[in-house]
């Protein structure tokens, strides 16, 4: 019965990677159809010599100095220089600059919830006719427009992190630029000596500390936020925290982002979203936790067989 049952996980995960990569391709040939991407060779391998433009606003809002700072402690891949927005909008067209920035962002009509990104974009003449039309190597959701002060500023040094290693995977070719607004994800099995740390707040569904701590077989639990910012701030060995950004308002079609990150290495192991509606609020769903988990299942059942 085990090595049924070890069988069945073998087919399950290979099935669910297959999908995720096929998920991946359908939607980056659907951009290059819908000619949203200039082309499928759109050259980055400059990104380290280039100066990369980081921009801020001219208010000293708290938001800026948290955003300068983890840049500045943290920004390795290129050299950098700062500039204002309005300096940014004669400059947007040089292709001698890279720009990171925060920006906001729409749903799929006016009326929806922004939401703050932080992207890094490519200088071209595209620019002209819009940012919307600037090659954008990734986008990471930083907060909803409506909450600027909210608990992703703890979480700003790992996206330098994660950002950075996308890039300079990107510029030195060991990873083709995915141009569909979603970063790398490192394979969740290279996870299970990892701890899972997710903000009760954060699982949608009503979900039990046993039942966690069964599918994860002892490697998850339940922790305030509090816990959560120590790990990061900390480096925690060994250790997974989530994060959930999606509007304060959301209506229906707003979009929910549900993220692990590793709290000493800085990398990213999860990354989905899903429309919010009547059904589906914001947070982790049970597909979302059962593809968690797998992994740690299906070791399990390995170390058991063996």
């Amino acid at each position: 019965m085990r090595i049924f049952s070890l069988l069945l996980l073998t087919i399950f995960i290979s099935i669910s990677s297959f999908a995720q990569q096929t998920e991946h391709l359908d939607r980056s040939i659907k951009q290059f159809e819908d000619d949203k991407v200039e082309s499928r060779r759109v050259y980055v391998g400059n990104i380290p010599t280039k100066v990369t433009k980081v921009v801020l606003s001219k208010d000293n809002s708290l938001e800026d100095l948290l955003f300068r700072n983890a840049v500045e402690k943290g920004w390795y891949l290129s050299p950098f220089e700062y500039c204002t927005y309005s300096e940014f909008e004669k400059i947007k067209c040089d292709t001698n600059y890279y720009f990171l920035l925060r920006i906001d962002k729409m749903g799929r009509r006016d009326t929806e919830p922004y939401m703050e990104f932080i992207t890094f974009l490519k200088g071209g003449d595209k620019a002209q006719e819009g940012i919307e039309k600037m090659t954008e190597l990734i986008s990471l959701p930083i907060c909803p427009g409506e909450d600027k002060g909210g608990r992703i500023f703890t979480y700003l040094p790992t996206y330098m992190n994660i950002i950075q290693q996308y890039l300079g995977a990107v510029a030195d070719g060991r990873l083709k630029p995915l141009f569909n607004n979603e970063p790398y994800c490192h394979p969740m099995e290279e996870a299970t000596d990892k701890e899972v740390l997710f903000v009760k707040g954060d699982v949608l569904y009503d979900l039990s500390d046993e039942q966690l701590d069964e599918m994860f077989k002892g490697k998850a639990r339940y922790v305030t936020q509090q816990e959560v910012d120590e790990a990061i701030l900390q480096e925690r060995p060994n250790t997974l925290v989530s994060l959930v950004v999606a509007p304060v308002e959301p209506v229906s079609g707003s979009y929910c982002y549900k993220l692990l990150i590793s709290t000493d290495t800085y990398q990213l192991y999860f990354y989905r979203k899903h429309k919010i509606s009547k059904r589906l609020k914001a947070g982790f769903l049970k597909e979302d936790i059962r593809r968690i988990s797998t992994p740690y299942i299906f070791l399990n059942s390995q170390e058991e067989n063996e």
